[in-house]
């Protein structure tokens, strides 16, 4: 699945098998005026990074068929993929998490529930090198628009 904004900041591939998760991410980065993708498999997500070459993957560490590790190790390990930003997003986070992901590669990591003002700014140094200076993920009462409603999708 793809969303398209009108002249988007950047590209996000959000790598990650469970449906409502991606909805409510998707959500978000549509809002933040970013062009999302989904895929639900890590070998869909590499297939899609290298043939699309997103700005940044938020990758779920525990997918089906291959884990996030391993999806990330080949992504920085392909020529074509190597400069891709990665976080890594996970529920279950043990002692050492954030340094395994570190040393697979993953330029970030962001445990969930997710705290979005603080993603923002991580997606925001991966695609520009700054912090984003935009208001915060709180959406202002009634002055300010929401997010459009998602169609349901299939994932990739």
């Amino acid at each position: 699945m793809r969303l398209r904004e009108e002249n988007p900041l950047a590209t996000i591939l959000i790598l990650d098998d469970y449906a409502p998760h991606c909805d409510l991410l998707a959500r978000w980065l549509t809002y933040w005026r970013y062009s999302v993708a989904v895929a639900a498999t890590g070998p869909a997500g590499l297939a899609y990074a290298l043939a699309q070459q997103p700005d940044v993957i938020l990758l779920d560490l525990r997918l089906p068929e291959m884990d996030g590790l391993e999806v990330t190790r080949r992504l920085k390990a392909h020529p074509a993929t190597a400069h891709i930003g990665v976080i890594a997003l996970t529920a279950f986070a043990p002692s050492g998490t954030r340094e395994q992901c570190l040393a697979a590669g993953c330029d970030d990591f962001e445990t969930k529930p997710v705290d979005f003002d603080r993603l923002r700014a991580k997606i925001q140094v991966l695609v520009v090198g700054r912090p984003a200076s935009s208001p915060p993920a709180t959406r202002p009462a009634a002055s300010g628009p929401e997010p459009a409603p998602l169609r349901r999708h299939s994932l990739l």
